[in-house]
């Protein structure tokens, strides 16, 4: 058998491909897409942080959370940044679409839904002007916010540490 001749140029644009693709971390796109959110928002939740006295790293790892960063159905479709159920599931207006998420005219108005409906869950008298999120995190989850409370526990407060959202918890 007769060896092959290997050529130059496709060799040189195959190792350039390999070696470009392992210096782009596979996470690039949501991470780039988790700090494009946190600049969009942050504003609104240290605000809100200030109205209602929750942590401004709570509601936006929530958010990032429950939406994906806004990539979810849920947010694109509903501006709904939280997973807030409506209560029964009905057609959203103008598609096919059958849900049980609440809508919301803009993203200002799920921000703030959701902190008026932490305001009125039990453990919050318990938790006004605490700035430790993980405490909050937990009562949250406890209070069957999430049906995965361990998970979902576990990611909230991932979002919080690796993007550094304690940093806005400043009254």
């Amino acid at each position: 058998m007769k060896p092959r001749r290997i050529n130059g140029r496709k060799c040189l644009s195959a190792l350039a491909f390999v070696m470009t693709a392992a210096m782009v971390p596979a996470h690039a796109p949501a991470q780039d897409r988790i700090e494009n959110y946190i600049a969009r928002y942050r504003g609104l939740a240290v605000q809100l942080m200030h109205e209602y006295c929750i942590p401004a790293s709570l509601i936006l790892g929530v958010a990032i959370q429950e939406s994906g960063a806004c990539s979810s159905r849920n947010c694109k479709l509903l501006n709904n940044h939280f997973g807030i159920k409506a209560g029964k599931k009905y057609r959203i207006p103008g598609t096919d679409h059958i849900t049980a998420y609440r809508s919301y005219e803009n993203d200002t108005a799920s921000f703030v839904h959701f902190c008026r409906w932490v305001s009125k869950r039990k453990f919050y008298p318990s938790l006004w002007n605490q700035t430790d999120y993980a405490v909050w995190v937990k009562k949250m989850s406890e209070s069957g916010y999430a049906m995965a409370r361990e998970s979902w526990q576990r990611k909230v407060l991932f979002f919080i540490r690796k993007y550094g959202l304690s940093e806005l918890d400043v009254y």
